[in-house]
């Protein structure tokens, strides 16, 4: 046999018509066979694949075929010799088949375009040819790798041209016999100590700390090409060994231009540039750091101008002026403060501590014409005395002689034609807008006093919103006198109105509305005996609906009590 026998794969064996080889023993029977070329039509089942059609002819039976037997599997393997030799080492696919013949998946004379391997690509379990794929490799086609380009066994094709591009024999396992070494074989032939067959990039094996150069602090955050590069001309490798590390300034520029001659070591750490952890004592200076100052990032004073250097520009971290604050801080109060005894002196009033109004410590407000009471004390200075330019806020002095001149009407000058021109201290003080000073018994000077049922009622029931001015407040003051109609409707809906003297307060009062002073005597329909005991629903309420009804209500007893000699049920008698 040749060439399509020694690929690896799943046989999908098909069933085939038994050949059983019934030659005689009688040397002119075969003579006579051998002559006769229709007469070999009828012994041969069938036309061999083109692998083997150099074996065709019953001259060539013997080649494959013992006398008196079917095929001998010495002649497979003593033609496929690249499988015999991987058989009898164990190894391979067909060492999974031990005990099977060749025959029992590899059939033959099927015609020239039979496929004497059946491969399902899709199914194929890999790891039965002792290389298991896992990861991208999982996902490659099948021709990517095996193609004779990549085939380094020369036993495989010495010899063979039907086989080149056609075996799935040959390939080797070493990466490298795939894959071109980006490292050029300066980390040794051992891929997998630093890579996985998932992806190329990260490197899950490989493992800084185990180098000369662990990494740590902010270094682990560095990506692995801005230290290790590539180099610039065509297919360069990548430096990964060989690097110089035994310096800061190996990487790294000395962004103090060499005014400190002592190693980077002595004052920063790789937990940062600037972090909490550098080891820099800035109290060892004239000016230690205290308060707010310890939150200021160096480069905020030190600056970060550049110089000239051997190396290039490098940046220069300069020397500040720190006798008074104004050497770095602009006066945000543009001199007001200047007639002061101490000249308007910053730590006359702050301190290192904070500029925020909590953390002044010499400035009392207590000392000026407004002292700072209730919700005052806790506002900021600059709600009040504003700020100016983004380069120099401004404290400004405030006028604080009425509430307007710092707040707003809440009431759209509703109560500007008071007696007090509608001061706001009339009704509320500096503990809070809410709740107002203006209790129920201050509703009594009022044209409402309220009495009865009206007292319990909520303020906000009463003042909604409205608009006064072209302003959504609460309307307070209204230009119609108060009545029972301007809050609540008629619920009887005019009937009662040839009666109503006295509009609602007739008949109910402010104790409640259920209590009713209502004379039924003064109706046509006095109530006498038992019905002036009856509640009002039971004749003046509608059965289906909640709705009241007095004008027009049935006098007659029928209406109520039927026919019968019994009342209905709910008559109330």
């Amino acid at each position: 046999m040749s060439g399509s026998l020694s690929r690896l794969g799943t046989p999908g064996c098909s069933s085939m018509r038994s050949f059983p080889v019934l030659l005689s023993r009688t040397v002119i029977i075969v003579t006579w066979l051998g002559s006769t070329a229709p007469s070999a039509a009828q012994i041969s089942p069938g036309e061999l694949s083109s692998a083997h059609q150099s074996l065709e002819g019953i001259t060539h039976c013997t080649s494959c075929h013992a006398i008196g037997r079917s095929i001998d599997e010495n002649s497979c393997l003593g033609c496929h010799t690249e499988l015999s030799t991987r058989l009898k080492a164990g190894k391979g696919l067909h060492a999974t088949f031990s005990g099977k013949a060749c025959i029992t998946c590899h059939k033959e004379h099927h015609g020239r375009d039979f496929d004497l391997v059946r491969l399902e690509r899709q199914t194929f379990d890999h790891s039965r040819t002792g290389y298991r794929l896992d990861g991208k490799h999982a996902q490659t086609q099948c021709q990517k790798c095996h193609t004779s380009s990549l085939i380094r066994a020369e036993d495989i094709l010495a010899n063979r041209p039907l086989l080149e591009g056609g075996t799935f024999l040959g390939l080797s396992t070493d990466c490298s016999s795939c894959h071109t070494d980006p490292h050029k074989g300066s980390l040794g032939p051992a891929c997998a100590s630093c890579h996985s067959e998932t992806a190329w990039k990260p490197a899950p094996g490989f493992k800084h700390g185990r180098t000369r150069f662990p990494l740590t602090g902010r270094h682990v955050e560095v990506r692995c090409e801005s230290c290790h590069r590539r180099s610039p001309e065509p297919g360069g490798r990548t430096a990964y060994a060989g690097l110089q590390f035994e310096d800061c300034n190996s990487c790294h520029r000395d962004v103090h231009a060499g005014r400190f001659p002592q190693r980077c070591a002595s004052c920063h750490t790789t937990a940062g540039w600037f972090s909490a952890g550098q080891t820099f004592n800035h109290a060892s200076t004239r000016f230690p750091l205290r308060g707010a100052h310890l939150r200021v990032r160096c480069q905020g004073c030190h600056g970060g101008t550049e110089t000239p250097r051997a190396r290039g520009a490098g940046t220069h971290v300069r020397l500040v002026q720190f006798e008074h604050c104004s050497d770095c801080h602009q006066d945000p109060h543009r001199g007001q403060f200047t007639k002061r005894a101490d000249g308007g002196a910053c730590e006359g009033c702050h301190t290192e501590a904070s500029w925020e109004v909590r953390s002044i410590a010499g400035f009392d407000h207590a000392t000026t014409r407004f002292p700072l009471r209730g919700r005052h004390a806790t506002v900021k200075c600059a709600q009040c005395h504003g700020t100016g330019p983004a380069s120099a806020a401004a404290i400004d002095p405030r006028r604080f002689e009425r509430c307007a001149d710092c707040h707003r009407d809440a009431h759209a000058g509703q109560f500007a034609a008071r007696s007090d021109g509608g001061a706001c201290e009339s009704c509320h003080d500096e503990k809070g807008f809410l709740p107002p000073n203006y209790f129920v018994n201050s509703h009594a000077h009022s044209r409402f006093p309220l009495q009865g049922a009206h007292l319990a009622v909520a303020c906000t029931r009463c003042h909604k919103l409205g608009t006064v001015r072209g302003e959504r407040v609460r309307v307070f003051r209204k230009a119609e006198p108060a009545s029972c109609a301007t809050c609540h409707k008629d619920v009887h809906r005019g009937v009662f109105a040839q009666w109503m003297t006295d509009g609602c307060a007739t008949c109910h009062g402010t104790d409640g509305w259920t209590r009713v002073r209502f004379a039924h005597q003064r109706t046509r329909f006095r109530l006498v005996g038992k019905h002036s005991h009856i509640s009002c629903a039971a004749c003046h309420q509608s059965a289906e609906t909640t709705e009241w009804h007095f004008a027009r209500t049935p006098k007659e007893c029928s209406s109520c009590h039927g026919t019968t000699a019994h009342p209905p049920q709910g008559a109330g008698i």
